[in-house]
């Protein structure tokens, strides 16, 4: 593998880690609705984290996703991030 290959795989990696692992907001309300439906949140990112970790390693080594960019795959990832975060943020404010 070239060097630069060899960067952006422990770049993709490192961004995915990071994004593991970021704080997520948790909220708990009177209503167990609204409480499973908050919940849901950390099964999704793990998903989310999986996917992309598959993603990567396919395409590193199989080279399965071709079109695939994934910089603009990861720096999405936080985008989502840093939008269901303001989400949850101001969405207590109306409960």
């Amino acid at each position: 593998m070239s060097k630069t290959k060899d960067h952006l795989v422990g770049s993709s990696y490192l961004a995915i880690f990071i994004y593991f692992i970021l704080p997520r907001a948790q909220i708990t309300t009177t209503s167990n609705y609204w409480t499973i439906f908050f919940s849901f949140r950390e099964l999704a990112v793990g998903i989310i984290t999986i996917g992309m970790v598959v993603v990567t390693v396919q395409k590193l080594t199989g080279n399965k996703w071709k079109t695939l960019n994934l910089t603009n795959m990861i720096i999405w990832a936080f985008v989502l991030y840093s939008l269901t975060t303001l989400f949850f943020i101001i969405l207590p404010e109306f409960l």
